[in-house]
């Protein structure tokens, strides 16, 4: 061919390549935009991905922040990933004691200026906890759509709480990320973590309509909104029908469908609210390579570091007993119930509970202590309740500043290198062990220029 005809034929190669370019930009400039806010403290590479992938069937994803603790940086390989995606990593300082709930805050305030700045169309959510529902509807409040994108089908609470405010929900699969272990709740009203069963084929529903009709009629639900998981577990404690796998949510729900569709018209106890349910959590989530292997999530290796679900029948030292079981009160260096009491309300977890049911604060520790035994037997609550205070990061700046020889030494000598502390900067003198420890976490956070205020 001639020259002529070759320059004639490139250039209409470079016309049609033009005009498809053309046509994926205003493909592109047509579809939804996208801004993905991933909860760093839950949510890892695999699952981010698979948020990702979701997002771009859709449209564009224009903007991606991870939110999380400063140590992610020191992982050159997810480094290199959020490198690769353009993702922006939003490091969010934690408090020395521990806890996801910075996240939430940071993850609030970036929608908020997402929005406001006509930045995306719609915000979309990769989270675990369904306290993100109130950034979902503040996002919705700004004009912006919201997707929140639940990984698995395991968490139908969540599921119908952020479709309830208005969002899209969307159930990810992401590969072989699932938890191995459950929580199994005894006959005796005891519980244990367990490896779950070989033939792990569940059912899973998406209208609980049945279920929840039945703990209704029977009083274990006072409307649509308690959770199905608690009452679920009372009304088999009550019935005699443990063991009963508590969590993962899917087991109790698939357990609850089957008897209700089945069993339903059987004349089953009613609950007069004498229950106080109980899955205790850590709410200190851990990603390590080791804890992810023996767990499988970072949400299974909290629940694991609970012990497993409990029940107690209400009764004139409800809680006493209660705190006593989730490590508030014992009969060593934690004896003062009130000062159990002021710990207990710090934990972030605990704190968001009393803080949603109107904990009266100001009042007498009578009548406190009458409303936290009420509050413990309500079918409004889901008994997740976070552990005392862990005293490892304690032991460790006060080994590291001379109080105490080595970071294992005794707890009495804890005890005691706390006081020490506590006096020589002029901090009210506390009675227990934990009342010391918070008053640390509090005095080392209020000095410390990284912490958010």
């Amino acid at each position: 061919p001639s020259s002529q005809s070759r320059q004639f034929g490139n250039s209409k190669k470079k016309r049609k390549a033009t005009e498809l370019l053309q046509s994926m930009q205003t493909s592109r400039i047509d579809s939804e935009r996208f801004a993905l806010l991933v909860d760093g403290d839950c949510h890892g590479q695999s699952q981010i991905e698979a948020a990702l992938q979701v997002l771009r069937t859709r449209g564009v994803v224009v903007h991606c922040s991870l939110f999380a603790a400063p140590p992610l940086r020191e992982r050159p390989k997810f480094t290199e990933f959020l490198k690769r995606e353009s993702i922006e990593l939003e490091e969010v300082p934690r408090k020395i004691g521990g806890s996801k709930g910075p996240n939430d805050i940071a993850i609030a305030c970036k929608a908020t200026e997402l929005s406001a700045l006509n930045k995306a169309d719609c915000i979309a959510l990769l989270v675990s906890d369904v306290d993100f529902v109130l950034v979902a509807k503040s996002a919705m409040k700004l004009g912006k759509r919201v997707v929140a994108l639940l990984p698995g089908t395991r968490n139908k609470h969540m599921s119908t709480e952020f479709t309830h405010a208005g969002a899209e929900v969307v159930q990810m699969e992401y590969g072989s990320a699932r938890p191995k272990k459950i929580a199994v709740l005894n006959g005796d009203g005891t519980g244990n973590i367990q490896d779950p069963p070989i033939d792990d084929d569940i059912d899973e529903h998406d209208d609980l309509t049945e279920g929840i009709s039945l703990l209704k009629r029977l009083n274990y639900m006072q409307h649509d909104s308690d959770p199905v998981e608690a009452a679920a577990a009372k009304f088999f404690f009550m019935n005699d029908l443990c063991p009963l796998t508590v969590w993962p949510s899917v087991y109790p729900i698939a357990a609850l469908m089957d008897l209700a569709r089945h069993k339903g018209h059987v004349s089953w106890n009613m609950y007069e609210q004498q229950l106080a349910y109980a899955l205790p959590d850590s709410h200190i989530p851990s990603k390590s390579l080791a804890s992810l292997a023996e767990f499988g999530t970072a949400r299974c290796k909290s629940i694991a570091d609970g012990g497993g679900p409990f029940i107690l029948k209400d009764s004139g030292t409800l809680p006493e007993e209660l705190l006593a079981k989730l490590g508030y009160l014992d009969d060593e260096l934690n004896t003062d119930f009130e000062e159990a009491m002021y710990v207990f309300g710090t934990r972030t977890r605990n704190k968001r509970e009393f803080v949603q049911f109107g904990y009266p604060y100001s009042d007498c520790i009578a009548t406190r202590r009458d409303f936290f035994g009420k509050l413990a037997v309500s079918s409004k609550v889901r008994g997740s309740w976070q552990l005392a205070p862990n005293d490892t990061s304690i032991r460790n700046h006060l080994c590291a500043h001379g109080y105490l020889t080595t970071a294992d030494d005794p707890k009495a000598d804890v005890h005691d290198a706390m006081l020490d502390f506590a006096k020589k900067h002029d901090l009210v003198k506390m009675k227990t062990y934990h009342g010391r420890l918070v008053q640390l976490f509090q005095h080392h956070d209020q000095h410390n220029p990284r912490k958010r205020r």
